[in-house]
């Protein structure tokens, strides 16, 4: 949005909330719209409404950056109906036909189904346990996912290219891993202690790898 376009925004959120002195100087005006420039007017207008229409509270930047997330992109789906979809293309595929299973489901499930690897689902003795695992898993990567897209982009590519830096030095990436910051997530190796992703860049190759760890990390009482 341009700032003409963002004078109107603010002027609805101060009409709405008018006892919350909101966006009182020119600073203030400029942090907000720095931080919401690159939200199309439509949409950050329509996301308006629906808080508006919704909350008693005035909103904060983040909240008009997820209500405008929500608008143009929808809600990623439960960690429930990503199970189902796991478990229905188990059924449709079966054990032999993973890259078909993969591509049939959406872009988290697949995630988290490559992270604790399809064969492990497909041959699991306990499927109970690798629910819970997938429910963890799963729920770890949307609430990554929902941060993202809220962030500007700029600042996003930003903080990916700080996340690249961080484990370069660590040794944790390949060399040519800053090449390209759009489409990897670097992150603790499967099985830590902390809640965080694993990006598994050849699922079917570690395979064995996964399920040993996921063994020793259940034995212990842990989870993705």
């Amino acid at each position: 949005m341009n700032k003409q376009e963002f004078a109107r925004l603010a002027m609805i959120i101060k009409t709405a909330y008018p006892k919350d002195n909101l966006i009182p100087t020119k600073e203030a005006m400029s942090i907000w719209y720095q931080m919401l420039s690159d939200i199309q007017y439509n949409i950050a207008e329509v996301a308006l409404q629906q808080w508006i229409s919704t909350s008693k509270w005035a909103p904060t930047i983040a909240d008009i950056r997820e209500y405008s997330s929500k608008v143009s992109e929808g809600d990623e789906p439960t960690w429930g109906e990503a199970w189902q979809e796991v478990t229905k293309a188990i059924s449709r595929y079966g054990y032999m036909n993973e890259e078909a299973a993969m591509k049939s489901l959406s872009p988290l499930a697949r995630k988290t189904a490559q992270t604790i690897g399809y064969q492990t689902l497909c041959t699991s003795e306990n499927i109970a346990v690798e629910r819970a695992n997938f429910r963890k898993c799963y729920e770890t990567f949307a609430q990554r996912e929902k941060e993202d897209k809220q962030l500007p982009a700029a600042l996003l590519e930003t903080i990916k290219t700080f996340r690249i830096g961080e484990f370069k030095d660590a040794t944790m990436l390949p060399d040519n891993a800053g090449s390209d910051t759009k489409d990897k997530k670097e992150l603790p190796a499967y099985g830590a202690e902390q809640d965080h992703e694993e990006v598994v860049s050849d699922p079917i190759g570690r395979i064995q790898e996964i399920r040993e760890r996921l063994s020793a990390n259940l034995a212990a009482g842990g989870a993705c």
